[in-house]
């Protein structure tokens, strides 16, 4: 899937004469709300990728306010801009959720790649879908190599922080809100 998002950029990078700002989210809090069925059922967030380790996650509002200000102020060349809002373990979003929940049992567990690729499998993603997702995963196991060029002078970090997206997150817990996961691996 990035591989697809390369080969793009790749092309663009091609254009004579234009200016190309590229825009690098990571991962949506959106995707966290996949979380949501074995919460309501297990009162578990199960991960092939461990708890403790630190992950990037965005909200949409702050992806839209670094895109509006390129388009305002379309920088020369080609450049790539990386937007995040929040870095925090599985760890410490099980902790927010926790109090905004009001579910002190909520805990993490720990699956295998074998596992969570069944899962998916199962709930009706395509094998080789489900194959390339566990790729992903075992690259965010190293998110000193993964993130490493959000060190960059390129990189905005935006506003919406774990707490806020917590509130959000039990607002979708309580059905209220069109809230729902946004990957390619959801139905």
């Amino acid at each position: 899937m990035l591989y697809a998002y390369h080969l793009i950029e790749d092309q663009q990078r091609e254009l004579n004469g234009v200016n190309v700002a590229f825009v690098r989210p990571v991962g949506f809090y959106s995707n966290l709300y996949a979380n949501l069925p074995t919460i309501k059922a297990d009162h578990a967030i199960y991960s092939n990728i461990p708890a403790t380790v630190i992950r990037r996650w965005v909200a949409p509002q702050d992806i839209a306010a670094v895109v509006l200000n390129l388009l305002q102020h379309v920088p020369a060349g080609k450049s790539v801009h990386y937007v995040y809002s929040d870095a925090f373990s599985a760890d410490q979003f099980i902790e927010a959720l926790q109090k905004t929940l009001s579910m002190p049992d909520l805990h993490f567990v720990s699956i295998t790649d074998n596992q969570a690729e069944q899962a998916m499998v199962a709930n009706g993603a395509p094998k080789e879908l489900a194959e390339l997702f566990t790729q992903m995963s075992k690259l965010e196991r190293t998110p000193e190599k993964l993130y490493a060029d959000l060190t960059s002078d390129q990189t905005t970090i935006g506003k919406v922080k774990l707490a806020e997206f917590a509130k959000t997150f039990a607002t979708a817990y309580q059905n209220q809100g069109d809230h729902h996961s946004h990957t390619l691996i959801d139905r």
